[in-house]
């Protein structure tokens, strides 16, 4: 828990200290020392900045599971209940196994919990078991969607009973971060008054997320605003485009300054993407071309695809034709290769049309063809109209 000192060798330290005790404190001898023991050294793997995170969270699942063969519920119920929160929020940043069951093992950790984790007894560890399970449910991939997003609005709203802004200040900020988050995605309701509460919420824990005081926190809310905003549906769209462009180009010149690539490159693919539908071409092609530097040297196929794609459709809008369909060839091989079939018909659907226009008909006439007939066996009208529209022009050529 130190403060002074780098954070990253502390945590080191922590590791190696916890390690050496475990070898006079065993299983044998001194098993709730062992298990208290194997509980933090959990705690420092799942939080370790050194060495492979995915890894780490292995190392972290494998300690606390050791910890719960002393750890039960009958004999340490609140210690029990304190390590089942640990494994859960090990098991929800998961990079191993199927995100799906790993999401599950989280909800069903979590619950359990909560079986001593009572607002009545425990109300600061009632409330973030809540919130945690509010993000949880937001990201669930089993059950409905509709109902995990109406469950993690819910369980934040509980949060939020204990989390008062006057009296916990920052767990409030995070939770209503949070909620704007599952607001932003909530299928259920009224779509524009969602956004309209999820920008809210995002402006309150901006109220406590400053950018002097939490500049890393006051960057991931603000891109979150930015995204309601290119989002929303009040108000008038070229106003709301802009705030969102402000929004994220105050992130930018935060997150440059950090070592945070991945951040930095999906908020600028997002401001690009802002900026192209506000109509400033030229900017936005210099944003996505950075962005796309940044994903080729990460590997991050599918992001460097979809940024193509944008690229491409920029070059065909702005007149450079030959460049445009280089990109959405690009674009397309690497989409064929991640088979993301959706993208592969809107790729060829694209390239289609500009084919058209150069007057590469055959090949027009070949991408034409394959998009029309998955967007057929997904009974998508509206596509439909528009390929069969391209392919009239070519009979008519």
């Amino acid at each position: 828990d130190r403060i002074a000192g780098d954070r990253r060798e502390n945590l080191e330290k922590a590791i190696d200290c916890y390690q050496l005790a475990l070898q006079e404190w065993r299983q044998d001898n001194v098993p709730l020392d062992w298990a208290r023991t194997q509980n933090n050294l959990g705690e420092a793997y799942r939080n370790r900045i050194a060495g492979d995170r995915r890894e780490n969270l292995e190392q972290a699942i494998a300690c606390y599971q050791l910890a719960l063969q002393e750890r039960r519920q009958d004999n340490l119920p609140l210690n029990w209940a304190a390590t089942q929160n640990n494994l859960a929020t090990a098991y929800l940043d998961r990079i191993a196994g199927d995100r799906r069951e790993n999401l599950e093992q989280a909800i069903a950790c979590y619950q359990l919990a909560l079986q001593e984790w009572r607002q009545d007894n425990l109300p600061l560890d009632w409330a973030a078991t809540q919130n945690n399970l509010g993000e949880a449910y937001r990201n669930r991939i089993a059950g409905d969607r509709r109902e995990n997003l109406e469950k993690a609005i819910a369980f934040l709203q509980d949060a939020l009973e204990v989390y008062t802004r006057k009296a916990f200040p920052q767990d409030w900020a995070t939770t209503k971060n949070n909620l704007g988050n599952a607001y932003s995605d909530h299928i259920g309701g009224d779509r524009r008054e969602n956004i309209e509460v999820a920008i809210a919420c995002y402006q309150d824990a901006l109220e406590v997320y400053t950018r002097e005081a939490f500049p890393k926190k006051w960057a991931r809310t603000n891109n979150n605003l930015g995204n309601a905003y290119r989002d929303r549906i009040k108000g008038d769209r070229g106003e709301n485009i802009k705030q969102a462009i402000t929004a994220y180009e105050n992130v930018i010149e935060v997150i440059e300054k950090t070592e945070d690539n991945e951040f930095l490159a999906n908020c600028l693919y997002r401001l690009g993407k802002a900026l192209f539908e506000g109509g400033y071409y030229t900017k936005a092609i210099k944003k996505l071309q950075l962005c796309q530097q940044i994903y080729r040297q990460q590997k991050n196929i599918a992001s460097l695809a979809s940024t193509l794609f944008e690229l491409a459709r920029l070059y065909h809008l702005t007149g450079r034709l030959e460049q445009a369909r280089l990109y959405f060839k690009d674009a397309l091989r690497l989409f064929r290769r991640l088979q993301d079939e959706e993208k592969i018909a809107a790729a060829t659907t694209a390239l289609g049309n500009l084919e058209i226009q150069i007057g590469k008909i055959p090949q027009a006439l070949i991408h034409l063809r394959t998009a029309h007939e998955y967007y057929q066996e997904k009974d998508n009208s509206e596509r439909l109209e528009e390929i069969n529209h391209l392919l009239k022009i070519i009979q008519k050529a």
